[in-house]
């Protein structure tokens, strides 16, 4: 409420390895910022539900390129992936598994 503040909206593209098919590929990344800036925590507690706390302690300097940088690696997904039809591992058929038979022992065994 009232106080100073950092919002924006930032993007970047990056490239990633895709987690299904290995492959390289460039995913942008998009973030909305929208911080508060407090002296402390209890003052961070008082802002609205969507505002985050940037705690500065009096006299600090904020570098707004790391914040920005923090909020581009957060909107980072933990496992990228190409986009729908867009993998190359999608072309793969499935290698086909065995069914598992946890009895088949116990089958033999009863057929003897």
């Amino acid at each position: 409420g009232g106080g100073p503040a950092l919002t924006g909206q930032a993007s970047c593209t990056v490239t990633v390895r895709c987690q299904r098919c290995l492959e390289p590929f460039e995913l942008t990344l998009r973030a909305s910022v929208r911080l508060g800036v407090v002296r402390s925590e209890e003052a961070g507690q008082r802002l609205p539900d969507d505002v985050a706390p940037l705690i500065c302690a009096e006299g600090q300097e904020v570098a707004v390129a790391d914040v920005i940088e923090d909020e581009l690696l957060l909107a980072l997904p933990d496992y990228p992936y190409h986009a729908d039809g867009q993998c190359q591992a999608a072309d793969v058929p499935a290698a086909p598994t065995a069914k598992r038979q946890p009895f088949a022992a116990l089958r033999a065994l009863k057929s003897k």
